[in-house]
């Protein structure tokens, strides 16, 4: 017997994309539920300026408990050496996850049309612990796949790749 509408709603369910209640990456201590990857451009930040991680405030918007939002920013990069397009994975750790992130150095850089930005990587995580170990480690490569353990944007210094930043993310404790 011919169902059409039973066959119109197996394709729909097949098709729902995942939600952000699904995990991207379950580990000990943490979910992380959702990777943004944007860029800032046109400031004029400080030649010291360094990779950083920052954990905004705590939402409990979710059904399973605590929110921490994590931005990650990158170093100081040019548009006509490196790729916007940075790669992403997320790795387990003891006590936490590692979020490894890897930027494409091309091999023929146009260094007078650089345009300076930097990467933003926004973080959605469950912390499912007390505290979360959260590293950042900024990984650059060339676009032969070849690893670059240095790197320079001018007028930045030089810079030893790969970069790592640690946070300990506290999870907040609600009051009976």
């Amino acid at each position: 017997m011919y169902r059409p509408r039973a066959i119109g709603l197996s394709l729909c369910l097949l098709a729902t994309p995942a939600t952000a209640q699904q995990a991207i990456q379950r580990c000990i201590g943490a979910e992380v539920r959702s990777i943004d990857v944007s860029t800032e451009t046109g400031r004029d930040w400080p030649l010291n300026v360094v990779p950083e991680m920052e954990v905004l405030p705590q939402t409990s918007a979710a059904p399973n408990g605590v929110v921490s939002m994590i931005v990650a920013y990158g170093p100081i990069l040019a548009s006509g050496m490196d790729s916007r397009d940075i790669k992403t994975k997320v790795v387990c750790t003891g006590r936490g996850f590692r979020l490894e992130a890897t930027i494409v150095r091309f091999a023929e850089a146009d260094v007078l049309k650089n345009v300076l930005w930097r990467p933003r990587i926004e973080l959605t995580v469950f912390p499912r612990q007390a505290e979360v170990v959260v590293q950042t480690v900024w990984k650059m490569r060339m676009t032969d796949r070849k690893e670059l353990d240095h790197a320079r944007t001018p007028p930045y210094p030089e810079q030893r790749y790969p970069i790592t930043v640690t946070r300990i993310v506290g999870r907040r404790i609600e009051k009976q």
